[in-house]
């Protein structure tokens, strides 16, 4: 080969075949267009409210943008509670949604920027009347606190049962209560908040040697019996250290739900009372909850605080003495108990 031959071999643009490169376009362009067409889609379902009609959002007193939104997503309102909560937080006015309730007309709210501004837009309903519920409180307490609230005709038949069937299971909270509320109605949403709160437990419950009925019956004794955070956690590894040893439980919120007394009522009578209710002649724990417990009760009995007492009182001063042995427990009464 002679150099003339050499220089231009050397020379020659390199050969690739246009087929091959054609083909190679139009797969890329045809990536992109299905990944803007999916991307497109996922955004039309995410942001989507599904024609519900009327909608009745009711909202409680203290709810956050992001409690409104998983309301919505879990009635089947919108497909995402991050797309709504977004459209609320864009909105700038969530702050400003008022407890009660609200009709929303989400055949025309086609998507969760237009339903945040017709929620931000909009008054209640119906003017609400707060109700605190409070920790440790039995079905003769709510209804207490519903009687001159609630709508004579909501209240008319409705006895303290009505909600003592559902005891350990109505969370404590304030609720929203209008002219519209029932009392199926409040204690349905009361359950519901139950749920919401117990949920993020279910992993310590399961770890904790208890089921979630007796944790709940646990911590309504703990509620009735102690009155903070740490005397709940004292009274909690007092009655873990009373369960161990079979020792029966003898605590008097036992028997004041089961009498309608109070502690400085009851009577020896009482102590013997047959009924499964009563600790002093049952050991374990009794069949039920016996008022519906808050958080920081529920939390004393999956986080007690250990140690040997087996004995607790209040003293007069409304402070907590705790005793190892009975002849200990004995003294604290003679000393705190007037």
């Amino acid at each position: 080969m002679n150099p003339q031959q050499l220089f231009r071999q050397e020379h020659l643009p390199l050969q690739q075949p246009h087929g091959n490169i054609l083909r190679q376009r139009y797969a890329a362009a045809g990536i992109a267009l299905v990944l803007m067409v999916l991307g497109g889609y996922f955004t039309y379902t995410q942001l989507r409210v599904y024609d519900m009609g009327d909608y009745v959002l009711h909202i409680e007193a203290g709810m956050t943008g992001r409690s409104i939104a998983a309301t919505l997503r879990t009635d089947g309102v919108v497909r995402s509670t991050f797309a709504m909560r977004t459209a609320l937080a864009l909105s700038g006015k969530s702050h400003t949604i008022k407890a009660g309730n609200y009709t929303l007309d989400t055949t025309s709210a086609r998507s969760v920027f237009a339903l945040a501004d017709m929620l931000v837009g909009s008054s209640p309903a119906h003017a609400a009347v707060m109700v605190t519920v409070p920790e440790g409180s039995r079905g003769r307490d709510i209804l207490a606190a519903l009687t001159g609230v609630m709508k004579e005709e909501r209240l008319e038949g409705i006895s303290e049962e009505a909600f003592d069937k559902h005891i350990g299971y109505l969370f404590p909270n304030t609720y929203a209560i209008d002219e519209a509320t029932t009392v199926e109605n409040l204690v349905e949403r009361m359950r519901s908040q139950y749920e919401t709160n117990i949920a993020p437990l279910r992993e310590r419950i399961a770890t904790s040697g208890l089921t979630e009925a007796e944790v709940i019956t646990f911590a309504s004794i703990v509620e009735r019996e102690a009155n903070d955070e740490e005397s709940m956690r004292r009274v909690a590894g007092i009655i873990y250290n009373r369960l161990k040893q079979g020792m029966r439980l003898q605590v008097d919120a036992t028997l004041t739900y089961l009498l309608g007394k109070t502690s400085a009522e009851l009577t020896q009578d009482d102590l013997a009372r047959a009924s499964p209710y009563n600790t002093y002649r049952n050991e374990g724990l009794p069949p039920g909850p016996i008022a519906n417990p808050g958080l920081q009760a529920i939390n004393a009995v999956l986080d007690p605080i250990a140690s040997k007492d087996l004995f607790y009182l209040t003293g007069s001063d409304g402070k907590f003495y705790y005793a190892i042995t009975h002849e200990e427990h004995v003294k604290n009464k003679e000393k705190y108990l007037p």
